[in-house]
């Protein structure tokens, strides 16, 4: 059977789009939690509950934020893409106004962040009935080819397939459905939807990533983009107080030290991707900074100037 994985990706994108539209944000239990990706260095966490820029500081204050961290890198829509996840939490007694920080967020502040969403969330409606309030939902995506039958459902909880049942058990299942998608009589892809309490959601997927062999893509939240609204920005607005890369980081990546030039620093910080400060201590002589006892991986380097003004950047350290 011949595939267009490019025609798939696209009926995939407007069939999720399609559901979306008119039925996201219906009346549900709030989490307080956001989920982002973030797009520009200055988006990223530092300290744990603000970003690098202080214009977007000012909206993450007036709408209670106490936290800001990497979550994981997770597997999301259009299945085929493991992007980091960072997550927002509001404080507790301001869940309610996550929606209007959802909007604010993608208006006023668009360069931002590629995407958001309300992490589990389950937007789709039945009869004009909201189906959950707090469930999440992974979907499971098999070209035709590779799927196995066992993975049919056996009742609205279970498949026929011993090893998926024992995971499946762990958790509270609210339903496990089966949709193949027929084109011109064949049969083009197959997804399993399986939607629980969404304090599972995260850890079901966990699980399930033991099971890629029986599965071609997996999709753990559906990012979505929103259509335009009218959302009077105010004093929320693009600020662009990090300085322009007439700065330079290297090497990048780097193993022992890093050098900043373009630049003269009143402080250098280093933070994991946690918003952890990591590394402090910086040689204005030289302008350097030793990275050499800290393990490999990602970090995010802040820059005050003199001027007061900032940067912001990533760093890999081999």
């Amino acid at each position: 059977m011949r595939k267009n994985s490019l025609i798939i990706v696209f009926l995939l994108f407007v069939f999720f789009q399609q559901n979306f539209e008119n039925k996201a944000f219906a009346q549900y239990n709030p989490t307080g939690i956001i989920w982002v990706l973030p797009y520009r260095p200055d988006a990223l966490p530092v300290n744990g509950n603000r970003t690098g820029n202080s214009g977007v500081n000012l909206a993450f204050e007036d709408f209670h934020v106490i936290e800001y961290k990497f979550l994981d890198s997770l597997y999301i829509n259009p299945y085929n893409q493991k992007l980091p996840i960072y997550q927002i939490r509001l404080q507790e007694d301001y869940p309610s106004s996550e929606y209007d920080f959802i909007y604010l967020l993608h208006i006023c502040y668009q360069s931002f962040f590629i995407n958001i969403a309300l992490p589990y969330y389950h937007p789709y409606v039945s009869n004009g009935e909201l189906i959950s309030t707090d469930n999440g939902e992974i979907h499971l995506f098999f070209y035709d080819i590779d799927f196995q039958q066992s993975l049919v459902p056996t009742s609205n909880t279970r498949s026929n397939n011993k090893h998926m049942n024992k995971i499946l058990q762990k958790y509270d299942i609210k339903s496990y459905t089966y949709d193949p998608f027929v084109l011109d009589g064949d049969t083009v892809w197959r997804t399993i939807s399986i939607l629980c309490r969404y304090q599972d959601a995260l850890p079901l997927y966990y699980d399930l990533l033991t099971l890629h062999y029986l599965y071609d893509k997996i999709d753990v939240t559906g990012f979505y983009n929103f259509n335009e609204i009218i959302f009077p920005c105010g004093q929320y607005t693009e600020t662009t107080d990090y300085i322009e890369p007439s700065i330079s980081i290297f090497p990048n990546p780097a193993q022992d030290e890093i050098t900043i030039s373009g630049v003269e620093p009143e402080s250098v910080t280093l933070y994991d991707i946690m918003g952890k400060i990591v590394v402090s201590k910086f040689d204005p002589e030289t302008n350097k900074m030793d990275i050499s006892q800290l393990p490999s991986g990602f970090y995010v380097i802040k820059i005050t100037a003199n001027d007061g003004k900032f940067y912001t950047g990533k760093i890999v350290k081999e």
